[in-house]
């Protein structure tokens, strides 16, 4: 898992050198239940000439945030969850999972570092390390939440590579899981796709302690056949 995580980040870095890229999109997608044509898990990796409009908006929040506090947006919000508690499932020495209070997908789970950091190549060996064992918890949970092999994107929210400084960004990991429950799925429909308003099926907080559940089951089986990092 280390591995790709250092593929990962050996392209970014290669690609965000390129002239005309402002932007590299990395993301894994797995499973014919989110729509894509290749059936099997398979990550992909776009080098776009432009910043895509969802990342443009996170960094106006994170900018705007920086602006009016002094502070980093994602490191608030990381304090606030860990003073709650309630959403946190799981957390290694570098990295966090959680469940945002601010979820649009009823299992999506976020991967956040401890550490202020802008992208996969400001990590150090360490910290490379244990972002390998949180994925590895993340979609082992996800296998264990309805105890079968379950589909997820994966997505890399990293800063632009484009020409500028962008200190007030906090590098992060989105996983999307389309199920709301065991045998239905959530479908993104007009106030979804025209509105770019998401409705959330459930109380994050309910899901959230499902996924905890999940987590300690993928434990005890990760723990019994390959060992965790300390």
């Amino acid at each position: 898992m280390k591995k790709v995580v250092e593929a990962f980040t050996e392209e970014y870095e290669r690609l965000g050198k390129l002239k005309y890229v402002r932007y590299v999109a990395e993301f894994r997608n797995k499973g014919r239940e989110i729509g894509v044509s290749l059936t099997h898990p398979h990550s992909q990796i776009y080098a776009l000439p432009f910043i895509p409009p969802r990342i443009k908006e996170e960094m106006k929040a994170f900018k705007n945030y920086a602006r009016k506090t002094g502070r980093c947006l994602l490191c608030d919000v990381l304090r606030e969850e860990f003073k709650e508690g309630e959403r946190i499932i799981y957390v290694n020495k570098h990295f966090a999972a959680l469940l945002p209070y601010y979820a649009m997908w009823p299992y999506e789970i976020h991967v956040y570092p401890m550490r202020h950091i802008g992208s996969l190549k400001d990590l150090n060996e360490e910290e490379k390390l244990h972002l390998a064992d949180i994925l590895r918890v993340v979609t082992a949970t996800y296998n264990s939440l309805f105890n079968r092999d379950l589909p997820y994107i994966m997505v890399f929210h990293q800063k632009p590579t484009y020409g500028k400084h962008y200190e007030y960004y906090h590098m992060h990991i989105e996983f999307y899981q389309p199920y709301r429950e065991k045998d239905k799925l959530k479908y993104a429909a007009g106030i979804e796709w025209g509105f770019w308003t998401f409705t959330y099926d459930g109380i994050p907080e309910e899901k959230a302690g499902e996924l905890k559940e999940a987590c300690s089951k993928a434990l005890r089986k990760l723990d019994k056949y390959l060992g965790r990092i300390p």
